[in-house]
Order: structure tokens, then sequence, then C-alpha cells
């Protein structure tokens, strides 16, 4: 309940709304390093990039955007050892 309560809260209200927000504030300020870095490896060797920034605007669609960076950041490392990457439906 607690918790919950700082959903009712500006961020700064108390301590437990604070961690709620600030959470929130580094779970995105994560993704976006980890897409760009994502992106800065794709862009070293000359590929396109394959993730899109705005991504992390849409809720719902930063959690898949989230599975894509897993699967291109996988694949990345597959080309890398010179193995060939496994096709995936999802992405």
């Amino acid at each position: 309940e607690i918790l919950f309560g700082s959903l009712e809260h500006e961020p700064l209200y108390d301590l437990c709304s604070t961690a709620f927000w600030g959470g929130f504030a580094w779970i995105y300020a994560m993704q976006f390093k980890l897409y760009s870095k994502v992106n800065e490896l794709y862009d070293s060797r000359g590929l396109t990039p394959p993730l899109l920034v705005w991504g992390l605007l849409v809720p719902g669609y930063n959690f898949v955007t989230g599975i894509r960076q897993i699967h291109f950041l996988s694949q990345f490392w597959a080309m890398e050892r010179g193995e060939q990457p496994e096709r995936d439906a999802f992405c």
C-alpha cells in the first residue's frame, strides 16, 4: 500500500515516492544507455543501427524494444565470433 500510494503523490512527496519514481527514471536512463550502446556497436562495424530510441516513449513498446535489444546484441556477438546468427521470428 505504501508503494501504491506513491502513485498518488508527486515524486518528492516522501521517501517512498522518491524511491518509486526514481526507480522509473533509473530504468529509462539505463534503457536509453543500453539502446545507444547496441546502436553504437552496430554503427562501429558499418551496420545499420537496429534500435530506434523513440521506442522508449511508447508504454508497452519499450518492453518489446528491450527484448529486441537482447536479440540484436546476441546477433551482433554471433557475427563477431563468425557464427551464423539464428533467425528469430519475433525480431
